[in-house]
């Protein structure tokens, strides 16, 4: 029994024409096309080859779980992207590298903030180590409140001066106070911006000083008093 090259259907070994579909056989045979076959042909080379192998899904498991986060998470994406074998090492490594990458920023930034906080921003002397040293943030408001109660205490002076000004006999006082007064208000600004401890303790003295001399040079008799 022969088939038609054409239509597959069977035909007679001695026709020289296929009854179904009219094809002309030649002189050479070529192989008939059976139902079905071409279709099994298909299938078989549509299935997927076989994958390279499980080198990277392995390498991505084994640096995830030594900690090694960025290459880990690299090679089991590359492992799932290529569709090789061993998905579940690979969704482990892609795992174990994503929390090491995690841990190891969380472990970074938290350095970075605790050097800064002890070593301070750059030109700033470091305070004293030790649990009674007062920290930066603490002497920076500790600062700012004493200027503000100090210009309080310069703004009262300054009002009972107004009211000496018409005194002849204050004169000399006054110009002195005028002085002093002036070099206390250049140190209430130089006092905000001082970071160490033992300097902030020295100006607040020498401000004290000036404070007392002015109220001195106010009240000659020791009769005046700001308070």
């Amino acid at each position: 029994m022969a088939y038609c090259p054409r239509c597959g259907k069977p035909t007679d070994e001695t026709a020289l024409f296929c009854r179904h579909c009219g094809t002309q056989f030649g002189t050479q045979s070529q192989p008939p096309n059976i139902p079905g076959q071409a279709t099994a042909a298909a299938t078989q080379v549509s299935e997927p080859k076989p994958s390279h192998g499980m080198g990277l899904s392995i390498t991505s498991m084994v640096l995830g779980i030594a900690g090694i986060g960025l290459p880990a998470l690299i090679c089991g994406i590359v492992a799932l992207k290529s569709r090789r074998p061993g998905r579940g090492m690979a969704i482990a490594g892609v795992v174990l590298g994503a929390l090491s990458t995690v841990a190891l920023a969380v472990v970074l930034l938290s350095t970075s903030l605790l050097l800064f906080t002890r070593k301070g921003a750059p030109g700033q002397t470091s305070l004293p180590s030790g649990s009674d040293a007062p920290t930066e943030m603490q002497m920076f408001y500790d600062a700012r409140r004493y200027a503000e109660e100090y210009t309080e205490r310069l703004e009262k002076l300054s009002r009972k001066a107004g009211e000496l000004r018409s005194d002849p006999t204050m004169a000399a006082n006054l110009a002195q106070f005028d002085s002093v007064y002036s070099v206390a208000q250049t140190a209430v600004t130089e006092i905000k911006g001082i970071t160490d401890e033992r300097a902030g303790r020295a100006k607040r003295e020498e401000m004290d000083d000036m404070w007392r001399a002015m109220k001195r040079l106010l009240s000659p008799g020791g009769g005046y008093s700001d308070e």
